[in-house]
This record gives C-alpha cells, structure tokens and sequence, in this order.
C-alpha cells in the first residue's frame, strides 16, 4: 500500500494525455472526416501523439518551476492551433493553410467574418490548458514536476520515433504516396495529424519560396546570355 501512495503522475504525460486526448475529440465532434474502415479509424486516433510527445517531451529536461511554464505555454499554443483550425472549418469546411493566413489583404474581411463564428462554450476547447493551469498552481501531491534522468528521456524519445513511425507506416498502407497528395487536406489530417500537417504545409511552401527564388536566379542567367548574343554594346 505504502508503494502505491508513493506512485505519482507526471506533469508532463498529463498534458500529453490531455492534449490526446482533446484533439482526437475535437476530431470526431468539430470535424466531418469521413472514415471507411477500422485502420483509419485507428490512425485518426494516434496521429497527435508522436507530435504531442516530441514538443511537450521537451519539458522532461527541465526543473520544476520551468517545466510547469514551458507545459502550459506550448499546451495554450497548441490549443489556440486546434481552435484556430476549428473556428474556419465551420465557415469553409476546410483547413488552414500557410497562404491562407499570409494573405493579409484578406485577413480584415475573413477576421469579421471569424469573429461571427465565436463562441462562449468554445472556452471548452482550452479545458486540458484550464485543468493544467489548476494543478501547477495548487501542486497536489499525486503530480511530479521532475526533471528526467538522461536514461528516462532516451526511452522517452525512442517510443516517440517509434510511434511516429507506425503512424506514418499504417498511413502510407492505406493511402501509398500519402504525402504527395498536399491538395487532399482531409486526408492527411486524418492520416499524420492536424499538428503534422501544419508542419508538412510549412515545409512545403518553404520548398515552393526557394524554388521560385532559385528560378528567378536562373532565369536572370537566361535573360543576361540572351541579351548579350543578340545586342551589340554600342561601344563596341
């Protein structure tokens, strides 16, 4: 008995947990992701928890008073990204996307229309921040905020690619070339994660800046030969 007293609960699995758990909630209640089978009902339910893992993990490394700030910053940031995704979905039933927000000669028009959509019960969709909030303030005895050993955040990190991996290998099964298709939205939300796709939408619209950068380079090239086998210099 004595043992099981001793048995406490980690800050930082809680906010994971939590976080998991919302976001596969929000998933089934705020999202109409068509689902043909149990695989992609089960890769729906896993695709937060590599993400989740790898970005709260990171408080592992930290003392107490830091791990609880870093804990409830990243879970607000990671919330207000979930609530952001649902408040358009229910005016365009779609997802947010990086030229979505940069075009900023929209955002006046789109930010009144958004603002329509809010909604007071909505604050439920920070509940895991709320609960998160109460326990690092009142500090109840059956919580840990320790920092890990170096042994424990190498498993730690270790399940998380492992994770990542199955996710990403049952996904490619069902849809084979999953992450050429960065037109269908929906599916790879369903496949690797709202949070995934976010940072899957960052790298390729970073590809598609450096690629028009280097084009223009290249095209200069092409305009500089072209114009000096065609023109003379005039001094010459």
């Amino acid at each position: 008995m004595h043992k099981i007293k001793d048995v406490k609960l980690s800050f930082v699995m809680i906010a994971i947990v939590l976080l998991w758990l919302k976001t596969y909630i929000v998933y089934k209640t705020s999202f109409d992701i068509n689902l043909e089978n149990w695989r992609q009902a089960f890769i729906l339910f896993i695709n937060p928890l590599s993400f989740l893992m790898f970005i709260l993990g990171i408080g592992m490394f930290m003392k107490e008073k830091r791990q609880k700030r870093y804990i409830l910053i990243v879970s607000l940031l990671i919330s207000g990204i979930l609530y952001a995704n649902v408040v358009f979905y229910r005016e365009f039933t779609d997802f947010l996307t990086i030229p979505v927000i940069l075009q900023t000669e929209n955002m006046g028009d789109l930010g009144s229309s958004i603002s329509n959509l809010l909604n007071v019960p909505d604050l439920m969709y920070f509940t895991d921040f709320f609960i998160l909030l109460i326990i690092a303030l009142w500090k109840p005895s059956f919580v840990s905020f320790k920092e890990y050993n170096k042994m424990s955040r190498r498993v730690f990190y270790l399940l998380t690619v492992a994770i990542s991996f199955f996710n990403l290998g049952l996904a490619e099964s069902e849809r084979p070339q999953l992450l050429t298709r960065a037109f269908d939205r929906e599916m790879l939300i369903k496949n690797i994660g709202t949070y995934n796709y976010h940072l899957y939408d960052i790298f390729l619209q970073s590809k598609s800046t450096a690629q028009r950068v280097l084009a223009d380079g290249s095209q200069m090239v092409d305009i500089e030969n072209y114009s000096r086998a065609n023109y003379k210099n005039p001094n010459e």
